[in-house]
């Protein structure tokens, strides 16, 4: 099995099968892709069954850093910004101009 975040592959791992009955593997990965791999000689196929997936408690920071809004200090910048524009805009238009 090969675990992919974004397109990106970020978790591998190989374990056999119990032909006889079920065989329970338990991964803790952060993807939001995963592909299976059958090795089997001849016969490349296999069955799966009951998979079960749940959100994990922690997801990765990568997902944690995406917000709809700006960060408080991002709005400052932004304002003084704009009140730095609308006084240059006040200053020139108040200056007096000569005729050449």
């Amino acid at each position: 099995m090969t675990g992919f975040r974004k397109g990106v592959q970020v978790d591998r791992t190989t374990f056999t099968v119990n032909t006889s009955g079920p065989t329970l593997e338990t991964l803790n990965w952060d993807v939001n892709g995963v592909a299976f791999h059958s090795f089997d000689g001849e016969r490349n196929q296999f069955v799966l069954d009951n998979l079960t997936t749940m959100p994990i408690a922690q997801p990765s920071t990568e997902f944690q850093s995406l917000s709809g809004a700006p960060e408080p200090s991002t709005w400052a910048l932004m304002l003084l910004g704009f009140a730095g524009l609308g006084y240059a805009g006040y200053r020139r238009a108040r200056t007096v101009r000569t005729a050449p």
